[in-house]
Parts: structure tokens; sequence; C-alpha cells
């Protein structure tokens, strides 16, 4: 298993040169310094060189399964500028998502890996911007969350199956959820009782982002494949 944590390459700021070149390199990973000249690891480097096989990656990225028609994160980035969050360094990350009418797509990079012969099963990936909503508590920084991605790398650890591992992370997308649900029913109750709305706008910002951050990840490839794992195949039936 394979859980790499990077920066996703998005649509610079002059823009991609043409379409041609977006689908090819947007989502490939940024494997060094963050900058114009990060090395990539991109899709030509795994068209045939052995990587991960019969494997299971997990790939935290921008962009790392695919990109969107609309960011998901679009509303939810607009409401937390205009509450002041960020410190007015929304409007740069706003900027660089898609600015719709464009076809959605798959990235190049976990696509030349699957066809590899020598790649991995499946892939987890992000078919957003990646956040660390997902892992980090952003009201309490120390708080790690990152039992949420490790169950996935845990299900498959235990013999599970792909789908089954994604499924584990969408656990914990279920239970936020639930959250936002039941703040909605409150701020209705208070709405007809005539009280004050109990929900913070801010707070119900941020579970939203929590939530589209998980709801991003996505399984490419046999959500039906398995690590090849001592004892996790049936028993051959024995000769007569």
């Amino acid at each position: 298993m394979l859980l790499s944590v990077s920066h996703g390459l998005g649509r610079p700021r002059g823009g991609w040169a043409s379409v041609d070149q977006q689908r090819a390199l947007q989502g490939a990973l940024c494997v060094g310094a963050h900058g114009s000249s990060a090395p990539l690891l991109a899709a030509d480097m795994l068209q045939h060189a052995p990587f991960l096989p019969g494997g299971l990656w997990f790939c935290l990225a921008c962009f790392g399964a695919g990109t969107r028609k609309e960011s998901a994160f679009y509303p939810w980035l607009s409401l937390l500028a205009r509450e002041g969050a960020y410190s007015g360094q929304v409007q740069r990350v706003l900027a660089s998502l898609p600015p719709g009418g464009e076809r959605p797509f798959l990235a190049a990079l976990p696509q030349a890996a699957l066809r590899n012969p020598e790649g991995p099963l499946s892939v987890i990936a992000h078919l957003d911007l990646a956040w660390t909503f997902g892992f980090v508590d952003p009201n309490r920084m120390t708080q790690s969350r990152a039992s949420r991605i490790f169950s996935s790398l845990q299900a498959m650890a235990r013999g599970s199956r792909a789908g089954v591992a994604l499924d584990a992370l969408m656990r914990s997308y279920r239970e936020v959820n639930d959250e936002l649900l039941c703040g909605y029913h409150a701020e209705e109750d208070a709405r007809v009782w005539n009280r004050p709305s109990p929900v913070d706008p801010m707070q119900r910002g941020s579970a939203f982002m929590l939530r589209n951050d998980l709801r991003g990840y996505v399984l490419l490839g046999d959500p039906a494949a398995r690590l090849p794992l001592k004892g996790s195949q049936a028993p051959h039936p024995a000769a007569p």
C-alpha cells in the first residue's frame, strides 16, 4: 500500500497553454518544494516502470483523481471569505478553481498507473481540491483526524476489498452529513417557534468544507481488488 500526501498541480496563474496540456498535467504530483519549478510525478513517468504492482494507492492531492465541472467548495469558500476566514487568501484559491463550462475529466496520472501491467489495482484519490479538513480539526489544529484516512488502509491490510476500503472513509462522510442535517432541523425548529437560529454560519461553512473534502474521494480501478496477503485467498480444494 502507498499513502502519498502532496500538492496536486492545478491551473497555473497564466492558464493552461492548451486543453491537451491541462488533461496531461492537472493532478500531477508536486514532489519537491512547492512552486512553479517543483519536480512533478506525471503520467508519462508511470507508463512502463514498475510502480506499486498489485497494490492500493491512496493519493491525497488536489485533482489527484480528476477535475469536476464545478468545484463543490466554491459556495462554501465564498461564504467563509465573506465571514473573514483565511485572512483574505481565499480569492487566490477561488481563482484557481474550474471557471465553469469546461468538461470534467479524470486525471492522467492514476489512469497511467492503472494501465501499467506492473501498477496498482486500485487508486483512491480526490476529484476536486483536497483539504486538510479530512484529517485535521480546523478548530483545534493539534487534534488529528488521521484515523479517517488510515481506516481505508487498515481495511485493505485486513484483507478487505478496495470498495470496502473506500467505504471505511465514507462512514466519516455520512456522520458529518447527519450532523449537518441535524443543524438544518434545529434551524427550522427555531424559525417555526420564532427563536434565534442556533447555527453559526462559520461552523456550518466549515462542516460543509469537511463534508465535501471527504466526499471528494473516489475509487478508480477494480473495487473488488484485494491485496495479495497471506491467508486472504480462499484455499484450493484438495486433489482427489
